[in-house]
């Protein structure tokens, strides 16, 4: 009988299979997943709005321990003009505080005027979306039941109830123009569409005018 050992199971990694395969192997070349830094970056800015603010970006350095994105997946913009990330809003999630600090540390005024045309036309897709099929069913609703829901309306109470969860939840003043928000008033009154905010630019004068009433 022979003494010799059975043959191993699994082999040791043999370089030639790792190598390119020559075109009569059956070995496929060993495909490479990663990507560099710079392809990432790439394929994050197609999707991105607010272009002009992300020009101003660099990419997050990662010997440094710098991270794309936070706990909550929110993409971090990162001051390219700055040396260090001690100056306020260097380093932020919120587009708003970055142009804030592009003008305020280093004189530059971002302006996103494409911004305006994508939100309307996303504000109108999602609430046709979600109220296309009941306005058909309400095409020829009585003229008298339009105006039962207007005057149920309270402009007043709504406005303060909206100044209240901005300042108090310390929510961005995009807030009012997100289509979701938008989309959860019209839910309970369609006759709403006349009364909300269309533009963070009418904040401040709410809030000011609430502060006012109360003071």
């Amino acid at each position: 009988m022979s003494s010799a050992s059975p043959a191993p199971l699994l082999s040791e990694p043999s370089d030639e299979l790792l190598g390119p395969a020559s075109p009569g192997s059956p070995v496929p070349a060993k495909r490479t997943l990663d990507r560099s830094p710079s392809d990432r970056a790439g394929k994050r800015a197609k999707g991105r709005t607010n272009k002009s603010t992300w020009n101003e970006a660099r990419g997050p350095y990662e010997e440094r321990g710098e991270k794309a994105r936070d706990a909550s997946y929110h993409e971090i913009w990162y001051c390219k003009h700055c040396d260090s990330t001690n100056k306020p809003n260097s380093v932020t999630t919120n587009l708003s505080r970055a142009r804030k600090h592009l003008r305020d540390f280093h004189g530059i005024r971002v302006i996103e005027h494409v911004e305006r045309s994508d939100l309307k036309k996303q504000q109108l897709g999602t609430i046709t979306d979600l109220f296309g099929r009941q306005e058909e069913r309400q095409a020829n609703r009585d003229l008298n039941e339009e105006k039962y829901l207007a005057n149920a309306i309270n402009i007043p109470a709504f406005e303060e109830a909206l100044a209240r969860l901005l300042a108090v939840r310390n929510i961005a003043h995009t807030f009012i123009e997100y289509p979701e928000f938008h989309a959860v008033i019209l839910s309970c009154n369609y006759m709403a569409r006349d009364v909300l905010l269309r533009s963070r630019r009418a904040v401040p004068k709410l809030l000011k005018k609430t502060f006012a009433q109360h003071k």
